[in-house]
């Protein structure tokens, strides 16, 4: 792949996400072995039934992870996709893409969890299901499960915690699978493959666990689809005006102008003054030119651009 010799190697919304996830793990543990404090509890997400349900767990999950495995591979894969997509899309995109696609996977897992717990209900005596809402949560603090399999799949569906920003790191591949299909992507180091291809592959593999079902699989499956479906619906006519990120945008430019008083004059470098007419006409052509550069990684990658289009994109990113 062409780099961007203005490319940042650590953009700042892919340094400070590293940075909060080594925090939160680092302080999960020291507080875990120190004081008792089970953060996971508080900050992961429950299913919405369990009595330790929060809304805010939505955004608290994706900075708390199961081992350092988990978080390895995570942190590692978040800076590998991650770095490219900030600095061609901008630290203000990238995010906001990134919590999409976190979002979108915790609410397709959950709405998963609860099919397959109705499922499993729909098989069990109420007394059952009551010892398992009642007494499974202790039971699994306690190192403990039930003996009756739907019991103990019940009882994990209903107390067990989803932790890991693995859903948005999905959002992740599949975008730089879109922007950049041809690039080689070499799995465990030496066996190489076309992006495009590897996000199909694995696509295909997620859905194949996920609909096996494996009561003893305690992956998130649905949740990395979750965030691959919300990928492609954002990154698809990115620039179009039906796009869920650029309505986001819109309406965040709205909130913003609520509050913000309009300055009737500019200033350019040289000290001429400017219009607001010619402000504002001045913009939509940036404006215009960036989607039809952003529309060309869409279609044919972002080796296709040339260095105009590169320099102004990179430009584009750091005043946007």
């Amino acid at each position: 792949m062409n780099y961007n010799h203005n490319f940042k190697f650590l953009p700042d919304v892919v340094k400070n996400l590293l940075i909060i996830n080594a925090l939160l793990f680092f302080g999960t543990y020291v507080l875990s072995s120190t004081y008792n404090i089970d953060l996971v509890k508080y900050l992961g997400l429950h299913n919405w039934q369990s009595p330790d349900f929060r809304p805010h767990q939505f955004i608290t999950h994706l900075f708390m992870h199961g081992n350092i495995t988990h978080i390895f591979f995570n942190m590692f894969a978040l800076w590998m996709f991650g770095n490219q997509l900030e600095n061609i899309w901008g630290s203000k995109r990238f995010l906001t893409y990134f919590m999409l696609t976190g979002l979108g996977a915790a609410t397709l897992h959950l709405a998963v969890n609860q099919i397959q717990i109705s499922s499993l209900e729909a098989k069990m005596g109420i007394d059952q299901i009551n010892i398992v809402i009642n007494d499974g949560y202790k039971a699994l603090n306690n190192g403990m499960n039930f003996t009756n399999p739907m019991m103990r799949q019940l009882n994990n569906l209903y107390h067990t915690p989803t932790v890991g920003a693995s859903g948005a790191v999905f959002g992740l591949l599949l975008a730089f699978g879109m922007l950049f299909p041809n690039t080689m992507i070499f799995i465990f180091g030496i066996i190489p493959i076309k992006a495009k291809f590897f996000v199909i592959i694995y696509g295909v593999f997620e859905l194949w666990a996920g609909l096996s079902n494996n009561p003893s699989d305690n992956i998130a499956h649905f949740a990395h689809l979750g965030g691959a479906f919300f990928g492609f619906l954002s990154v698809q006519n990115l620039n179009t005006s039906k796009n869920i990120i650029v309505q986001i945008e819109r309406f965040e430019k709205k909130i913003k102008n609520l509050f913000k008083k309009q300055p009737k004059m500019y200033y350019t470098r040289s000290d001429q003054h400017k219009t607001d007419e010619q402000y504002n006409l001045d913009k939509r052509k940036k404006q215009q030119k960036t989607d039809r550069i952003l529309d060309k990684i869409s279609k044919s990658g972002y080796d296709s651009l040339t260095k105009e289009e590169k320099d102004f994109l990179f430009n584009q990113s750091k005043n946007g």
